[in-house]
């Protein structure tokens, strides 16, 4: 038994955010499948974990009014949402479609996650966001890393010690494409249930001069 590890106490429930994220293709879900089995499997069985259903999967991008911060996150989209949307599309028309390369494992104290090489696309929409927005109520997100929620804790004690170092020892390369952004409008944690506010597609190679 360890302290390392905490369960989500958000896990399936009601929830409020606006987020700028991108969904996992069905190439990449079928990749991830298999991961997961292999996490399971080191977490001593699936019972110890809050394994997503493959279509929730995404990267988060951007946190307009991020889960766990406690304001009026509908009253700050109806006053910014909009320019958030002018600012995406905006974006996106400038933008050509690229790939997550993710190619570690980290167990953080509440969730595996698959890390993300830097890209550069992702910290300019991010730095865009944070410049034409101000800071929500408790203040912006701060954001250290690119990366894809795998999996959460739903038996925290039950995890073997050494779980951490033996998740970082998985070897993994997956190319995780992002062609359309859009806003995730969340209602049940983690995106078990939302609605798509908005869809922007990024420029392909047949639109690139």
């Amino acid at each position: 038994m360890t302290d390392a590890f905490l369960g989500d106490p958000l896990w399936a429930r009601p929830v409020l955010s606006y987020t700028l994220a991108s969904f996992a293709s069905d190439g990449f879900q079928q990749q991830v499948a298999r991961i997961l089995s292999r996490i399971a499997e080191i977490a001593g069985g699936p019972d110890h974990l809050h394994l997503p259903p493959l279509p929730t999967l995404h990267a988060s991008l951007y946190g307009i009014a991020p889960v766990r911060s406690n304001f009026d996150k509908e009253a700050y989209w109806q006053a910014h949402g909009p320019r958030a949307l002018a600012e995406l599309v905006e974006f996106c028309a400038g933008q050509r479609a690229f790939a997550l390369r993710l190619r570690r494992l980290r167990a953080t104290p509440t969730a595996v996650i698959a890390v993300a090489e830097p890209e550069e696309a992702v910290w300019a929409l991010r730095r865009r966001m944070a410049e034409a927005l101000p800071p929500p109520p408790g203040g912006a997100v701060r954001y250290d890393l690119i990366h894809v929620t795998l999996a959460r804790y739903a038996q925290p004690e039950k995890l073997p010690a050494d779980f951490a170092m033996r998740i970082a020892a998985c070897t993994i390369d997956l190319s995780f494409p992002i062609e359309t952004i859009v806003v995730m409008h969340e209602t049940v944690y983690p995106s078990l249930a939302y609605d798509t506010v908005a869809a922007q597609s990024l420029m392909t190679a047949e639109f690139v001069s």
